[in-house]
């Protein structure tokens, strides 16, 4: 079953939150951050450990999304990169040129 595109844009937001708290707290660029996989599994809420640097390159380009490896891409997304720990997916634009965020 899927996750429905309110939850999936409620868990990137709260995703965005921890990375902010983290930042206020003094956690560095090296330093690994726990967020909630982003995928598209109902009731998925497994975590992912991901330096700031990473969380950061995930985030530079809307659309990309932070999933547990083997898990479902969001919104029909494609793998960007794969790692032991998380894969990054980009979800496919709506509409021609237009970028999902």
């Amino acid at each position: 079953m899927s996750r429905d595109e309110d939850t999936s844009g409620l868990f990137r937001q709260v995703n965005e939150q921890i990375q902010k708290l983290s930042t206020t707290f003094g956690l560095t660029n090296g330093e690994r951050l726990q967020i909630i996989c982003e995928c598209a599994q109902t009731g998925c809420a497994e975590p992912i450990d991901l330096t700031m640097d990473e969380y950061g390159h995930v985030r530079a380009v809307p659309g990309r999304f932070a999933i547990k490896p083997n898990h479902s891409f969001p919104q029909g997304g494609l793998p960007e990169s794969e790692n032991a720990r998380f894969w990054v997916v980009v979800a496919p634009p709506t509409e021609p040129n237009e970028i999902v965020a």
